[in-house]
Parts: C-alpha cells; structure tokens; sequence
C-alpha cells in the first residue's frame, strides 16, 4: 500500500524561534481533532483506534499544559532561557507537528463523511473506510512505514517528551523565582 501523505506547510515554530502559545495551542488541538477521529465509528473501530485516540488525547493535554507553562509569567519563559533550550524546545515542537500533520493527512484521506439530513438541516457523521477497518494491521501509519503500534509508540514518546519538557521548565520558573525572592 502506497504511503499517500505529503509533507504539509509549517504552521509553528522553526528551530530558530520562540513557539508562540497560539502554536502550541493548535497542535493541542489538532491533536484533539485527530483523536476524535480515531472513536468516530467506536463500534466497529478495533481495539488499537481507541489505544491512538487515548495517546492522542494524552498528547492534547501534554501541549495544553506546556502551553499554560511558558506562558504563566507575564512573558514567554522561554525568551529568559539560554539559544539552546529555546531550539530544543522547538525541534521537540516541530517533530510533534510533523507526526500530527502526517497524521491528519491520513484521516483525511481514509475517513468517509456521510450528511443525513434531519428536520433541523443535517448531521454529519464520520468513519473510517471499509479499507482501513479491514487493512489497519497492513498499513503504514507514520511516514517512515510503521505500523499502527508504531504510531502508538511515536504519540507516547511525544507526549513523555513534552511532559518532561514541562517538568523542567517548571524547575526553572521555580529557580528564576527564588533568585529574584533572594535578590
């Protein structure tokens, strides 16, 4: 089976810059938007969907809460920490991007939208295609070819990167405080 995504457009930071919480804060999203895709059919969906779904909301509030992290001081906690930090924080930003986007690009292409129309207008229902229902173990869901427990993988090891990346920044506000408190 061909591997159909492309490398989309950056919409975050670069390595050479500060993430801004608006960033941040649309990759929770998305992250939340894909995971919802991942329980739409929850019936007939097979038991690792809903394990993707659980990373990707486990992803979703990991970014939330970088988010309110940085951004709990008046300014950007990132703009007080040294060149290095602040382009680790932002590869380890754009690696996660560019696992959601590829992501996306999939449910995109693999998701059935049906529009029933009911009394109010019409609802719109989302599913998975018979395709992948039947062929999920087959396919390639990272852009490297892995498998859907690679992807599981790959969601984990961005929501654990990022939570320790909180964690740390945390420290830090923690230490900036307490010099000023003894300054």
């Amino acid at each position: 089976m061909e591997n159909p995504r492309s490398r989309q457009g950056s919409h975050a930071s670069t390595p050479d810059s500060i993430p801004s919480i608006g960033d941040i804060l649309m990759l929770s999203q998305i992250a939340w938007k894909i995971g919802r895709a991942f329980s739409s059919g929850r019936r007939s969906s097979p038991a690792e969907f809903k394990e993707i779904e659980s990373e990707l909301n486990a992803l979703s509030k990991s970014l939330k809460s970088f988010a309110e992290t940085l951004f709990a001081e008046d300014e950007n906690i990132l703009s007080q920490a040294g060149k290095r930090a602040q382009n680790g924080v932002a590869i380890i930003l754009l690696s996660c991007q560019q696992t959601l986007q590829d992501l996306e690009s999939l449910v995109e292409q693999y998701q059935v939208i049906r529009r029933t129309e009911t009394s109010g207008g019409y609802t719109v229902d989302r599913s998975w295609s018979e395709l992948v229902l039947t062929n999920f173990g087959q396919m390639m869901w990272t852009t490297e070819g892995g498998s859907i427990h690679s992807l599981k993988t790959m969601l984990h090891m961005h929501t654990s990167t990022i939570s320790v990346t909180v964690q740390a920044l945390q420290e830090f506000v923690w230490d900036l405080h307490m010099q000023k408190d003894r300054g």
